[in-house]
């Protein structure tokens, strides 16, 4: 089981594969770029401003004729190279640059010319969280990235892809709890009446791969000393592998609470495409979009 950032880079090196950067005149996608290529992780293919980029590596200190770069100014058109580029298996993950999401996204979504594989599309966000007593480990959270605000049938299809990625990670069996404000049901409160469900639907083998429980406050989700002084039993219950929230607005605030007050080592990825795409924030540092490289490059091997 993969544990941490650096036993994931190691995991993933040598493996050849092509990270189509779209955008690329930005700095820290760029480095990331370059880090990725000088670990032996991934290759790139930088899109964007030609001019722009090739500065940008020379005063980092790089060789910017050791790059391939396709001269591309307009977001639109270079969101259509990339993903050009994968349709044609000459890059297998995409990486946002300097192009906001809903514009990369209405590409990759687009049904005439985008990724669509019939999938949902959802972004599993995972963190390097430091147990007590322990070795760190991966949590994984999902979807704070994609889907607004997910129905039963969405919040299935995502706990799938979340499931997918864990495997890769080497989590075999994922405990999945689904978070709601509460562990009590309440009939106002669709993310306490949907959690009941989907646990019946895991029972019932129709959600397969995890164990799943809920509804769970986050407290309860990760913390054992909360599940033992609140009585509550559970497989799941201060062991969870994968958060599942319950809309995007509490799926990013809760990832960027874990960036900025928690300052806990993050990547994430989103999964239902025919590749993977990485959308961290533009304004998320190098080391985060390495790690998100890192996780693309895991779910293509």
């Amino acid at each position: 089981m993969i544990r941490n950032f650096q036993e994931l880079l190691e995991k993933v090196k040598g493996t050849e594969k092509t990270i189509a950067v779209i955008c690329a005149h930005q700095e820290s996608a760029l480095l990331a770029a370059i880090e990725a290529r000088r670990q032996k992780i991934a290759n790139s293919i930088l899109i964007g401003d030609s001019k722009k980029i090739a500065e940008m590596i020379d005063n980092l200190g790089e060789d910017s004729t050791k790059f391939e770069i396709i001269d591309e100014k307009e977001t639109e058109k270079a969101v259509s190279i990339g993903i050009s580029l994968v349709r044609d298996g000459e890059a297998h993950v995409i990486l946002k640059g300097k192009v906001d999401t809903t514009t990369l996204m209405k590409g990759v979504l687009s049904k005439e010319s985008g990724l669509r594989t019939g999938r949902l599309l959802s972004d599993v966000f995972i963190f390097e969280y430091p147990e007590k007593n322990s070795e760190s480990k991966f949590i994984l959270m999902s979807d704070g990235g994609v889907v607004l605000n997910p129905t039963l049938e969405q919040k299935i299809e995502i706990i799938k892809n979340a499931v997918e990625v864990a495997h890769k990670l080497g989590i075999e069996n994922p405990k999945v709890a689904i978070l709601s404000a509460t562990e009590l049901v309440i009939e106002e409160l669709t993310s306490t009446t949907d959690a009941v469900k989907l646990k019946q639907l895991n029972a019932e083998g129709k959600i397969t791969g995890c164990i799943i429980d809920g509804p769970l406050a986050l407290d309860l989700a990760i913390s054992e000393e909360s599940a033992f002084e609140k009585g509550i039993k559970s497989d799941v219950a201060g062991k969870a592998d994968i958060l599942i929230v319950p809309n995007i607005e509490s799926g990013n605030i809760l990832g960027k609470s874990l960036t900025y007050f928690a300052h806990y080592k993050i990547g994430h990825v989103i999964i239902g495409a025919k590749a993977p795409v990485l959308i961290p924030s533009r304004s998320d540092k190098m080391e985060a979009k390495l790690n998100s490289i890192a996780l693309g490059v895991l779910m293509v091997m």
